[in-house]
């Protein structure tokens, strides 16, 4: 009984609608959001850095290091969250396979031409003979 009234609350058997399918936003409302807030992350992560970087004036050998090895790792996780999170939002919101298939169409589009596969290497295109790879 207790489990009837709480589907009955929240909107009977049918219960709220199913949450829309996670969409990215058009490409220059996504690029203009992004570079509003890289600009805010990249504030916030030299600020870190620089924090944990004045440890490297200090005459404790361990709290040195540990400065050091601090001020790196919010440097390398704000270039990981600039590269990888939009990736990430693109595998999640299209599906691997088509962001694969997507990728291999535009490489043959620009590339597949430039190059011919040869018995026994790959010989860059383009005149002149080229080099054998």
């Amino acid at each position: 009984a207790t489990a009837a009234a709480a589907a009955a609350r929240v909107g009977g058997k049918r219960g709220l609608p199913p949450p829309p399918p996670l969409l990215l936003p058009p490409e220059d409302l996504f690029t203009a959001a992004y570079v509003s807030a890289a600009k805010a992350m990249l504030a916030t992560s030299l600020t870190t850095a620089v924090a944990f970087g004045s440890n490297l004036f200090s005459y404790i050998p361990p709290v040195r290091a540990l400065g050091v090895y601090a001020a790196l790792t919010v440097c390398v996780n704000y270039a990981l969250v600039l590269t990888l999170l939009p990736a990430a939002l693109v595998l999640k919101a299209r599906g691997p396979r088509a962001v694969i298939k997507d990728a291999l169409e535009m490489f043959r589009e620009c590339c597949a031409g430039r190059w011919r596969l040869r018995a026994g290497g790959v010989e860059a295109g383009g005149g002149g003979g080229g080099a054998a790879y």
